[in-house]
């Protein structure tokens, strides 16, 4: 439904001409109150917020707004939130952020502003997103970095951690557009590649096109290749030899300190100086299995337990995860007692333990 009846003074009219709003919403323009009580928790690479909704009856959403520390660059960066939490994982690690919420009803009016909260993403060295193909595409830490595919999920048997993994077969994984926004990294994941006689497909692919982009292809040809480029030359490290096919590997790449290697079950097979950085490029464009270049083939083959950490992992720390692939410790707690609730990670009570992290008596539990 259109009205455009709700400009009710010069002013209003001046902004506002038209509003879409639901057929069966009454034609009124009384914003709701502002939410109250906001609160700004701070992660290595995202911030959650949670808030209080006001007590008018008919609020229908949530928009979120941010702006820098100082007050200034204030934008909206979520709309249609329909809980009292959201996460923002849009955010640069160590940049100091302003928050506001507003209330809009079902009429399409919008609340004043929240107060504010502040919020500095630490950076602190982390697993900033986690990925492990138990039938879904949701990252399993606090972050909430969930990735989507270009086409139905298929789960299969034949994996390497938990119970499942995804096959990509023409097919790949969409990232969050900040997950490669980072000085350091390292892109971590169990891969078993099957269209092993294609050259320059990508295990992954971070960048903004084709002038800026980091990625690793198992095969150029003769070598695996991972090359890093900001609109001028590419800076390349070259592995001895090329993936082997049809079989599990756990492959990683390590950025930072100005070098890059890249590292196939637990030991590199290449490294070599580097200047840029991954913050350097800031891609949007992040994909698994996807090249920036169209000519290029997809990946074709099974990923696993996908990870990425905001700094690089030692040889120790890589041989670590794929001996302990859950990456959680045991937990002490009353966690088996029969009636306590179950959470998810978003706060919401379910009814039985999911695959991933969860909940219970206050205690994260991995299933």
């Amino acid at each position: 439904f259109v009205q455009k009846t709700l400009a009710s003074s010069a002013v209003d009219r001046k902004l506002q001409m038209w509003r879409f709003i639901p057929a069966d919403a009454p034609v009124e323009n009384v914003a709701p109150a502002a939410p109250t009580a906001l609160t700004a928790t701070a992660h290595a690479a995202s911030v959650s917020l949670t808030w209080t909704a006001p007590t008018d009856n008919d609020v229908a959403s949530y928009l979120i707004v941010r702006g820098d520390a100082d007050g200034t660059h204030w934008s909206t960066i979520a709309r249609g939130i329909t809980g009292t939490s959201f996460t923002d994982n849009t955010c640069r690690q160590g940049h100091a952020y302003l928050y506001k919420v507003k209330a809009v009803d079902r009429s399409a009016n919008v609340s004043e502003a929240s107060g504010p909260a502040q919020a500095t993403p630490t950076g602190d060295r982390a697993l900033v997103a986690s990925w492990q193909m138990e039938g879904s595409l949701l990252d399993e830490t606090a972050n909430l970095m969930d990735v989507a595919c270009s086409a139905t999920p298929r789960y299969v048997t034949d994996h390497q951690v938990g119970d499942s993994a995804l096959r990509l077969s023409n097919a790949y994984l969409r990232l969050p557009y900040a997950v490669g926004d980072m000085d350091e990294m390292t892109i971590a994941m169990w891969v078993k590649w099957t269209n092993s006689g294609s050259n320059w497909t990508r295990l992954f692919d971070f960048g903004n096109g084709t002038q800026q982009y980091m990625f690793l292809t198992p095969s150029n040809g003769s070598t695996m290749r991972f090359a890093i480029k900001n609109g001028g030359d590419e800076q390349i490290v070259d592995a001895s030899s090329k993936l082997q096919g049809s079989k599990w590997h756990h492959v990683a790449v390590t950025l930072g300190a100005g070098s890059a290697t890249i590292w196939v079950d637990g030991q590199a097979v290449g490294s070599s100086s580097i200047s840029i950085k991954p913050s350097d490029i800031r891609p949007v464009l992040n994909y698994i299995g996807r090249s920036q270049f169209v000519a290029d083939p997809l990946f074709n083959g099974i990923i696993d337990d996908v990870r990425i950490y905001n700094y690089p992992l030692t040889a120790e720390e890589l041989q670590g995860i794929i001996g302990n692939p859950t990456a959680v410790s045991p937990i002490e707690g009353n966690h088996k007692a029969p009636d306590a609730p179950i959470y998810d990670l978003q706060g919401r009570r379910v009814s039985q333990p999911q695959h991933g992290i969860f909940i219970k008596n206050g205690q994260k539990i991995a299933r």
